[in-house]
């Protein structure tokens, strides 16, 4: 449990700080996946409301916010500090990215957008390569967040 000792001089607790660098670390682990998944992230950003020319950073603006609240719901809410839940949530703001995305691009372009040919194929292709590469890379969080914060036993 935290104390009132524990708390950084801004109020900060080691929880939230923790919850902030997860949000910051998944923005930049998406940065580097949307930048593998060039082909079909610039492809989006043609179809999206989006900045052209920074697929990477347009698609993955969400992931700080998305990010931070899935560490804080899944890990520090719940004080799970296995490889297991680092994982899970590197899995679950992936997901909740596309899934954003995916419903965003549903409201620009109406939802039959969604049937149309290749739409789903991408978005399928995002995901098979989006999900596993997310888990693995929660794992590095999960390993900083148990060896560096000295309130963990």
């Amino acid at each position: 449990m935290e104390t009132a000792g524990s708390r950084h001089p801004f109020g900060f607790s080691p929880s939230k700080k923790w919850s902030l660098y997860a949000g910051v670390y998944a923005f930049l682990c998406s940065i580097v996946t949307l930048r593998e998944l060039s082909p079909i992230s610039d492809t989006l950003v043609t179809v999206l409301p989006a900045p052209i020319g920074s697929s990477g950073f347009a698609l993955a603006a969400p992931v700080p916010f998305l990010g931070a609240i899935v560490w804080w719901v899944v890990v520090e809410r719940r004080e799970t500090y296995t490889y297991l839940f680092g994982g899970i949530v590197g899995l679950l703001t992936a997901l909740a990215a596309v899934l954003l995305w995916t419903l965003v691009l549903a409201i620009v372009w109406g939802p039959k957008v969604l049937g149309a040919g290749g739409v789903l194929l991408a978005i399928s292709a995002t995901l098979a390569v989006a999900l596993p590469v997310a888990f693995v890379s929660g794992l590095p969080l999960m390993y900083a967040r148990r060896r560096l914060d000295p309130g963990l036993d």
